[in-house]
């Protein structure tokens, strides 16, 4: 018996996650989660609202696949960490979406809930941990390592052997030098270029980039 798909979340990220799930093939769609009724901007045609989050727990564990529909916009909500976390640690599984653009290396490593979506590429020797997003045309290159509830934002690229830690914020456009560290739930600006280790908690912007308090 083949599993149905709950997306959490009516959002424009929800949005990208459904349609990456139908273009892998024939799925079966369950329908999706939204905090009021009157969320409707993720709505789309035969995928009903099932309910608020609390729907899921009326499932068996083995019976659905979750989707992680919530984005990241930085370090301010820290919802997809805690949707991921919640629902996981209940025995939920929240299987890697790879849009069918996307181009990931055999030789790669994507954990649980691991979303790459349009466009990315994940080179050979990379370690995505979980929760974390590809997002759209960002390129991660050999040898990486993005720790869990990672956002790498769309166009941003890492170039080969750069180690990001965990919660860290990659902005649209960035662009990280190879070899360099970014500590855990740190920020890089979006355009910004990265050409020095990035330590924990810290935000830096510009070109070259540069620690903003």
């Amino acid at each position: 018996m083949r599993k149905e798909w709950i997306v959490i979340g009516s959002g424009g990220h929800a949005s990208v996650i459904v349609e990456a799930i139908w273009m892998n093939g024939n799925p079966v769609m369950k329908g999706y989660t939204a905090k009021h009724k009157e969320c409707h901007e993720g709505m789309w045609e035969g995928l009903p609202l099932i309910g608020n989050d609390s729907v899921i727990d009326k499932f068996q564990t083995d019976s659905v696949l979750l989707a992680n529909g919530v984005g990241s916009l930085g370090l301010a909500d820290d919802t997809r960490r805690r949707i991921y976390s919640e629902w996981s640690d209940k025995g939920y599984q929240f299987p890697v979406i790879v849009h069918p653009t996307a181009i990931v290396s055999p030789g790669s490593s994507l954990a649980e809930g691991v979303q790459v979506l349009v466009g990315s590429v994940v080179q050979t020797g990379a370690r995505i941990e979980e929760n974390s997003i590809i997002n759209t045309k960002s390129i991660v290159e050999h040898h990486c390592r993005i720790g869990a509830h990672t956002h790498v934002a769309p166009g941003a690229v890492l170039c080969g052997n750069v180690q990001v830690g965990s919660g860290v914020h990659i902005g649209a456009g960035a662009i990280i030098k190879q070899g360099l560290h970014i500590g855990d739930q740190a920020v890089v600006g979006a355009g910004a270029v990265v050409i020095r280790d990035v330590p924990a908690h810290r935000t830096v912007i510009g070109v070259p980039a540069k620690e903003v308090r």
